[in-house]
Protein backbone atom coordinates (compact mmCIF):
# COMPACT_ATOMS: atom_id res chain seq x y z
CA UNK A 1 0.00 0.00 0.00
CA UNK A 2 1.48 3.61 -0.88
CA UNK A 3 2.39 6.00 1.71
CA UNK A 4 -0.09 8.01 0.15
CA UNK A 5 -2.84 5.32 0.12
CA UNK A 6 -2.02 4.49 3.64
CA UNK A 7 -2.44 8.07 5.27
CA UNK A 8 -5.71 9.00 3.54
CA UNK A 9 -6.70 5.23 5.12
CA UNK A 10 -5.64 6.64 8.41
CA UNK A 11 -7.48 10.10 7.38
CA UNK A 12 -10.45 8.30 7.08
CA UNK A 13 -10.52 5.98 10.14
CA UNK A 14 -9.76 9.34 12.11
CA UNK A 15 -12.91 11.38 10.95
CA UNK A 16 -15.10 8.04 11.74
CA UNK A 17 -13.40 7.86 15.32
CA UNK A 18 -13.75 11.03 15.62
CA UNK A 19 -17.00 11.87 14.72
CA UNK A 20 -18.59 8.97 16.84
CA UNK A 21 -20.49 9.95 20.02
CA UNK A 22 -18.78 7.70 22.40
CA UNK A 23 -15.57 9.65 22.01
CA UNK A 24 -15.55 11.93 24.79
CA UNK A 25 -13.17 14.65 22.61
CA UNK A 26 -13.57 14.99 19.24
CA UNK A 27 -9.71 17.04 17.64
CA UNK A 28 -9.38 18.08 14.22
CA UNK A 29 -5.96 19.34 13.17
CA UNK A 30 -5.70 21.94 10.65
CA UNK A 31 -3.74 22.23 8.12
CA UNK A 32 -1.01 25.03 7.74
CA UNK A 33 -1.69 28.41 5.77
CA UNK A 34 1.69 29.41 5.78
CA UNK A 35 5.19 26.80 4.99
CA UNK A 36 6.35 25.49 7.96
CA UNK A 37 10.14 27.04 7.72
CA UNK A 38 8.53 30.51 8.38
CA UNK A 39 7.41 29.99 11.57
CA UNK A 40 3.84 29.86 11.80
CA UNK A 41 1.29 29.35 14.64
CA UNK A 42 -0.48 26.06 14.22
CA UNK A 43 -3.79 25.31 15.17
CA UNK A 44 -5.71 21.88 16.39
CA UNK A 45 -9.68 21.90 17.19
CA UNK A 46 -10.82 20.06 19.96
CA UNK A 47 -14.07 19.79 21.23
CA UNK A 48 -16.18 18.13 24.06
CA UNK A 49 -18.64 15.76 23.24
CA UNK A 50 -19.23 14.28 26.11
CA UNK A 51 -22.05 15.69 29.20
CA UNK A 52 -19.17 16.02 31.67
CA UNK A 53 -16.45 18.71 31.91
CA UNK A 54 -12.97 17.16 30.22
CA UNK A 55 -9.82 17.97 31.78
CA UNK A 56 -6.62 16.95 30.39
CA UNK A 57 -3.38 17.79 28.23
CA UNK A 58 -3.38 18.01 24.32
CA UNK A 59 0.33 17.11 22.70
CA UNK A 60 1.06 17.57 19.19
CA UNK A 61 4.62 15.93 17.54
CA UNK A 62 6.17 16.83 14.28
CA UNK A 63 9.25 15.69 12.67
CA UNK A 64 11.75 14.92 15.40
CA UNK A 65 14.24 17.99 14.59
CA UNK A 66 11.07 20.54 14.81
CA UNK A 67 10.89 23.01 17.92
CA UNK A 68 7.71 23.69 18.75
CA UNK A 69 6.01 26.00 21.94
CA UNK A 70 4.18 24.91 24.03
CA UNK A 71 5.40 21.46 23.64
CA UNK A 72 1.61 20.49 25.11
CA UNK A 73 -1.52 22.34 26.80
CA UNK A 74 -3.41 21.48 29.75
CA UNK A 75 -7.57 21.82 28.55
CA UNK A 76 -10.61 22.47 30.23
CA UNK A 77 -13.56 21.99 28.16
CA UNK A 78 -17.14 22.25 29.62
CA UNK A 79 -19.80 19.90 27.70
CA UNK A 80 -19.85 20.79 24.19
CA UNK A 81 -17.97 23.42 23.92
CA UNK A 82 -15.31 24.19 21.55
CA UNK A 83 -11.37 25.24 21.86
CA UNK A 84 -8.82 26.03 19.25
CA UNK A 85 -5.58 25.55 20.68
CA UNK A 86 -2.61 27.64 19.19
CA UNK A 87 1.13 25.87 18.74
CA UNK A 88 4.40 28.23 17.85
CA UNK A 89 6.71 26.17 15.40
CA UNK A 90 9.54 27.97 16.15
CA UNK A 91 11.55 25.89 13.60
CA UNK A 92 10.18 23.38 11.14
CA UNK A 93 11.50 22.52 7.61
CA UNK A 94 9.29 22.73 4.14
CA UNK A 95 8.98 19.15 2.45
CA UNK A 96 8.59 19.57 -1.32
CA UNK A 97 5.87 16.79 -1.32
CA UNK A 98 3.69 19.26 0.85
CA UNK A 99 2.75 16.18 3.01
CA UNK A 100 3.54 16.73 6.85
CA UNK A 101 2.98 13.43 9.43
CA UNK A 102 1.25 14.97 12.69
CA UNK A 103 0.42 13.02 15.75
CA UNK A 104 -1.59 14.44 18.42
CA UNK A 105 -2.01 13.17 22.03
CA UNK A 106 -4.68 13.41 24.07
CA UNK A 107 -4.29 12.29 28.05
CA UNK A 108 -7.46 13.21 30.40
CA UNK A 109 -6.22 9.91 32.99
CA UNK A 110 -9.00 8.57 32.15
CA UNK A 111 -9.00 8.38 28.60
CA UNK A 112 -6.22 8.64 26.40
CA UNK A 113 -5.97 8.47 22.69
CA UNK A 114 -3.36 9.30 19.89
CA UNK A 115 -4.56 10.66 15.77
CA UNK A 116 -1.90 10.02 13.13
CA UNK A 117 -2.37 12.02 9.77
CA UNK A 118 -0.78 14.44 7.43
CA UNK A 119 -1.75 17.73 7.00
CA UNK A 120 -0.01 19.85 4.16
CA UNK A 121 0.36 23.60 3.50
CA UNK A 122 -2.74 25.27 1.94
CA UNK A 123 -1.18 28.31 1.14
CA UNK A 124 -1.35 30.68 -2.50
CA UNK A 125 1.76 32.32 -3.00
CA UNK A 126 1.48 35.92 -4.75
CA UNK A 127 2.98 35.94 -8.19
CA UNK A 128 1.80 37.20 -12.16
CA UNK A 129 1.58 33.88 -13.96
CA UNK A 130 1.09 33.45 -17.77
CA UNK A 131 -2.06 31.71 -19.20
CA UNK A 132 0.02 29.50 -21.53
CA UNK A 133 -0.94 25.52 -21.15
CA UNK A 134 2.61 25.43 -19.93
CA UNK A 135 3.47 25.27 -16.19
CA UNK A 136 7.27 26.07 -16.28
CA UNK A 137 6.10 28.90 -13.93
CA UNK A 138 4.43 27.31 -11.61
CA UNK A 139 7.55 26.28 -9.77
CA UNK A 140 6.69 28.54 -6.68
CA UNK A 141 3.49 27.39 -6.17
CA UNK A 142 2.89 25.00 -3.39
CA UNK A 143 1.41 21.56 -4.70
CA UNK A 144 -1.52 19.91 -2.86
CA UNK A 145 -1.75 16.11 -4.71
CA UNK A 146 -4.44 14.37 -3.75
CA UNK A 147 -5.71 10.19 -5.46
CA UNK A 148 -9.42 9.66 -6.34
CA UNK A 149 -9.42 5.65 -7.80
CA UNK A 150 -5.43 5.35 -8.73
CA UNK A 151 -5.66 8.83 -10.39
CA UNK A 152 -3.81 11.47 -9.51
CA UNK A 153 -5.21 14.86 -8.98
CA UNK A 154 -2.42 18.14 -8.24
CA UNK A 155 -3.77 21.62 -7.17
CA UNK A 156 -1.56 24.75 -7.70
CA UNK A 157 -2.70 28.73 -6.62
CA UNK A 158 -1.42 32.18 -6.89
CA UNK A 159 -2.88 35.36 -6.68
CA UNK A 160 -1.85 39.22 -6.97
CA UNK A 161 -3.81 42.38 -6.87
CA UNK A 162 -5.64 42.03 -10.25
CA UNK A 163 -5.99 37.92 -10.62
CA UNK A 164 -6.21 34.92 -8.57
CA UNK A 165 -4.57 31.89 -10.47
CA UNK A 166 -5.24 28.14 -10.58
CA UNK A 167 -3.22 25.08 -12.27
CA UNK A 168 -5.34 21.71 -12.07
CA UNK A 169 -3.70 18.62 -13.50
CA UNK A 170 -6.33 16.22 -13.40
CA UNK A 171 -5.00 12.35 -14.58
CA UNK A 172 -8.13 10.83 -16.15
CA UNK A 173 -8.90 8.63 -19.45
CA UNK A 174 -10.22 10.65 -21.84
CA UNK A 175 -11.68 14.55 -21.83
CA UNK A 176 -15.24 15.18 -22.24
CA UNK A 177 -15.81 19.00 -23.63
CA UNK A 178 -18.28 21.46 -24.03
CA UNK A 179 -18.69 20.23 -27.40
CA UNK A 180 -19.54 16.28 -26.89
CA UNK A 181 -21.45 16.99 -23.48
CA UNK A 182 -25.01 15.91 -22.95
CA UNK A 183 -27.33 14.73 -20.22
CA UNK A 184 -26.02 11.10 -20.42
CA UNK A 185 -22.41 11.19 -20.36
CA UNK A 186 -21.87 14.24 -18.41
CA UNK A 187 -18.71 17.00 -19.22
CA UNK A 188 -15.84 17.22 -17.59
CA UNK A 189 -14.94 20.34 -15.75
CA UNK A 190 -13.21 21.89 -12.50
CA UNK A 191 -15.87 23.75 -10.27
CA UNK A 192 -14.06 25.86 -6.71
CA UNK A 193 -15.60 28.09 -4.67
CA UNK A 194 -13.80 31.03 -2.52
CA UNK A 195 -14.70 32.85 0.20
CA UNK A 196 -13.67 35.27 3.56
CA UNK A 197 -12.64 33.73 6.37
CA UNK A 198 -15.16 31.01 7.39
CA UNK A 199 -16.45 29.55 4.88
CA UNK A 200 -19.84 31.60 4.65
CA UNK A 201 -21.91 29.79 1.70
CA UNK A 202 -23.57 33.18 1.35
CA UNK A 203 -20.38 35.16 0.76
CA UNK A 204 -18.91 32.65 -1.53
CA UNK A 205 -17.75 33.07 -5.04
CA UNK A 206 -18.28 29.89 -7.26
CA UNK A 207 -16.75 29.24 -10.48
CA UNK A 208 -16.61 26.28 -13.14
CA UNK A 209 -14.06 25.53 -16.13
CA UNK A 210 -14.22 23.59 -18.93
CA UNK A 211 -13.01 22.39 -22.13
CA UNK A 212 -15.00 24.56 -24.65
CA UNK A 213 -12.70 25.90 -27.11
CA UNK A 214 -13.79 26.26 -30.45
CA UNK A 215 -12.52 27.77 -33.88
CA UNK A 216 -14.62 30.76 -32.85
CA UNK A 217 -13.58 30.85 -29.12
CA UNK A 218 -11.18 30.22 -26.45
CA UNK A 219 -11.66 27.99 -23.13
CA UNK A 220 -13.89 29.94 -20.91
CA UNK A 221 -14.61 30.47 -17.05
CA UNK A 222 -18.14 30.37 -16.02
CA UNK A 223 -19.58 32.65 -13.06
CA UNK A 224 -21.87 30.21 -11.01
CA UNK A 225 -22.34 32.13 -8.00
CA UNK A 226 -21.48 36.08 -6.49
CA UNK A 227 -21.52 36.57 -3.04
CA UNK A 228 -24.02 33.49 -2.58
CA UNK A 229 -26.08 35.15 -4.95
CA UNK A 230 -27.68 32.00 -7.37
CA UNK A 231 -30.06 31.93 -10.23
CA UNK A 232 -32.18 29.29 -11.53
CA UNK A 233 -30.27 29.31 -14.88
CA UNK A 234 -28.08 26.22 -15.84
CA UNK A 235 -27.18 27.11 -19.34
CA UNK A 236 -23.14 27.37 -19.18
CA UNK A 237 -23.72 30.08 -22.05
CA UNK A 238 -25.12 32.18 -20.16
CA UNK A 239 -22.62 32.50 -17.67
CA UNK A 240 -19.54 32.38 -19.27
CA UNK A 241 -16.84 35.07 -16.76
CA UNK A 242 -15.78 38.18 -18.80
CA UNK A 243 -12.51 39.22 -18.07
CA UNK A 244 -10.78 35.73 -17.59
CA UNK A 245 -8.27 34.10 -19.13
CA UNK A 246 -8.25 29.75 -19.32
CA UNK A 247 -6.44 27.21 -20.96
CA UNK A 248 -7.49 23.40 -21.16
CA UNK A 249 -4.71 20.98 -22.56
CA UNK A 250 -4.13 17.61 -23.18
CA UNK A 251 -1.27 15.67 -22.96
CA UNK A 252 -1.16 11.68 -22.66
CA UNK A 253 -3.62 11.12 -19.68
CA UNK A 254 -3.62 14.38 -18.31
CA UNK A 255 -5.81 17.10 -18.46
CA UNK A 256 -4.27 20.13 -17.64
CA UNK A 257 -7.04 23.29 -16.23
CA UNK A 258 -4.75 26.95 -16.15
CA UNK A 259 -7.08 29.75 -15.77
CA UNK A 260 -7.25 33.58 -14.42
CA UNK A 261 -10.67 34.73 -12.70
CA UNK A 262 -10.06 38.96 -11.82
CA UNK A 263 -9.78 39.32 -8.37
CA UNK A 264 -11.92 42.73 -8.04
CA UNK A 265 -15.49 41.66 -7.86
CA UNK A 266 -14.36 39.44 -5.00
CA UNK A 267 -13.99 42.02 -2.81
CA UNK A 268 -15.07 40.55 0.30
CA UNK A 269 -11.90 38.27 0.22
CA UNK A 270 -9.79 41.39 1.07
CA UNK A 271 -7.10 39.62 -0.56
CA UNK A 272 -3.71 40.90 1.26
CA UNK A 273 -0.69 38.48 2.64
CA UNK A 274 -1.36 36.99 5.53
CA UNK A 275 -5.11 36.81 5.36
CA UNK A 276 -7.19 33.97 5.60
CA UNK A 277 -9.44 32.74 3.09
CA UNK A 278 -11.72 29.62 2.34
CA UNK A 279 -11.52 27.41 -0.75
CA UNK A 280 -12.25 24.59 -2.27
CA UNK A 281 -11.95 22.16 -5.33
CA UNK A 282 -14.21 19.67 -6.95
CA UNK A 283 -12.81 17.58 -10.43
CA UNK A 284 -15.63 16.57 -12.56
CA UNK A 285 -15.01 13.04 -14.09
CA UNK A 286 -18.42 11.47 -14.76
CA UNK A 287 -16.90 8.40 -17.25
CA UNK A 288 -13.75 7.52 -14.46
CA UNK A 289 -13.46 8.58 -10.85
CA UNK A 290 -16.61 10.35 -10.64
CA UNK A 291 -16.38 13.71 -8.06
CA UNK A 292 -13.25 14.00 -6.82
CA UNK A 293 -13.31 16.46 -3.68
CA UNK A 294 -10.21 18.44 -2.04
CA UNK A 295 -11.90 18.43 0.84
CA UNK A 296 -11.92 15.06 1.55
CA UNK A 297 -8.14 14.43 2.19
CA UNK A 298 -8.13 18.51 4.46
CA UNK A 299 -9.26 16.88 7.60
CA UNK A 300 -12.40 17.97 7.46
CA UNK A 301 -15.36 15.74 8.84
CA UNK A 302 -18.16 14.36 7.30
CA UNK A 303 -20.22 16.82 9.16
CA UNK A 304 -18.50 19.50 6.75
CA UNK A 305 -20.52 17.61 4.04
CA UNK A 306 -23.25 19.43 2.17
CA UNK A 307 -24.60 19.92 -1.20
CA UNK A 308 -25.86 23.01 -0.50
CA UNK A 309 -22.47 24.45 -0.45
CA UNK A 310 -22.18 24.02 -4.11
CA UNK A 311 -24.12 24.87 -7.71
CA UNK A 312 -25.83 22.55 -9.96
CA UNK A 313 -24.88 23.53 -13.58
CA UNK A 314 -26.05 22.49 -17.19
CA UNK A 315 -24.68 18.69 -17.59
CA UNK A 316 -23.24 18.01 -13.53
CA UNK A 317 -23.72 14.42 -12.25
CA UNK A 318 -23.42 13.90 -8.98
CA UNK A 319 -24.44 10.49 -8.76
CA UNK A 320 -25.84 10.45 -5.17
CA UNK A 321 -22.39 11.99 -3.82
CA UNK A 322 -22.43 14.92 -1.36
CA UNK A 323 -19.29 16.92 -1.29
CA UNK A 324 -17.27 18.49 1.28
CA UNK A 325 -18.19 22.32 1.51
CA UNK A 326 -15.99 25.19 0.85
CA UNK A 327 -14.85 25.72 4.49
CA UNK A 328 -11.00 24.76 3.56
CA UNK A 329 -9.02 27.34 5.48
CA UNK A 330 -6.15 28.93 3.23
CA UNK A 331 -4.44 31.31 2.86
CA UNK A 332 -2.47 34.34 0.69
CA UNK A 333 1.26 34.44 1.55
CA UNK A 334 3.81 37.07 -0.01
CA UNK A 335 6.60 34.00 -1.43
CA UNK A 336 6.98 30.36 -0.34
CA UNK A 337 10.97 32.33 0.34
Amino acid sequence: MSNFKFSLFVLLLICSVEDSPAQSLSIRPKNFIVTPSTGPVYEIIVQNNSSATWNGTITPTFKKDWRVTPLSQKVELKAGATNMLSFAIEFGSDLAANSYPVSINSDSGKEKKEIKTEVVCASTPYYKAKINGELDEWTDAIPISFTNKDKKTVVRSYWNKNNFYLAVEVEEEKLIGLADADKDCGMDAIQFALSPKGGDPAARHEYLVADSASMWSDDSSYLLTREGKVSDNKKLEEMVLKNSEVKVSRSGNITTYELSIPMKPMKNLRATAGREYCFNLLVHDPDGTGVRDLGSVMNLSEADRSQASWRDWEFVQWNGYVPHGIGVEFGFCSSIH
